[in-house]
């Protein structure tokens, strides 16, 4: 076991070459990872690690499972409860996806990030301001800073920290499609490849 100086392809091939013998490489889905493997070691058999695995397994089922849950909770539901006090059906809900509009964990996770990515613009641009109005010279905040000139350009005239942009929900394939997909789930076609 070792631990690697960076993320990076040129490190992980580096490391490869320093250890040769390398049959099979477990590593995530980064294309990082591959390449420095394919570099490093390019007679190597790479595999999936078994966490990675079951995390993207267990985020799919999830998913899937979050679109069948009316499905399901019909499914659960005892007898009595879906029959009501004078003997007749009551409708409990039709399966499927009948709430576009709830929010998913992955659009929770992504307004996350967009949030926490603000917040570090936020930030910068106080830094930003603070040694510009202390008189120091732009080169020496881009140094100070990390940062780009193109950034400290940016942001060192802005009397107010960068807005946030609005979060936009990427346009999905089916979109031109889902009003007649729910019109046929309604209509009792629950099979995914039919529809």
């Amino acid at each position: 076991m070792d631990l690697l100086p960076a993320h990076s392809a040129q490190s992980i091939a580096q490391w490869l070459r320093e250890h040769q013998g390398v049959e099979v490489a477990s590593r995530d889905r980064s294309h990082t990872c591959r390449e420095g493997i394919n570099a490093g070691a390019p007679n190597a058999r790479q595999v999936t690690d078994r966490w990675h695995l079951l995390h993207n397994l267990t985020q799919v089922l999830e998913e899937f499972l979050l679109h069948k849950r009316p499905a399901l909770q019909k499914a659960a539901a005892p007898e009595d409860k879906a029959a009501s006090e004078n003997g007749t059906k009551v409708d409990v809900g039709t399966p499927g996806p009948m709430s576009p509009n709830r929010p998913r964990r992955w659009q929770a996770r992504q307004e996350e990030r967009a949030r926490k990515r603000h917040e570090r613009l936020v930030e910068q641009w106080h830094n930003i301001r603070r040694l510009y109005l202390a008189g120091a010279d732009l080169r020496h905040i881009c140094q100070w800073l990390g940062i780009s000139a193109r950034t400290v350009y940016c942001y060192k005239d802005l009397q107010e920290p960068p807005p946030r942009p609005p979060y936009k929900k990427k346009a999905s394939v089916l979109d031109p499609w889902l009003p007649y997909l729910l019109k046929r789930w309604n209509e009792g076609c629950h099979n995914g490849k039919r529809l």
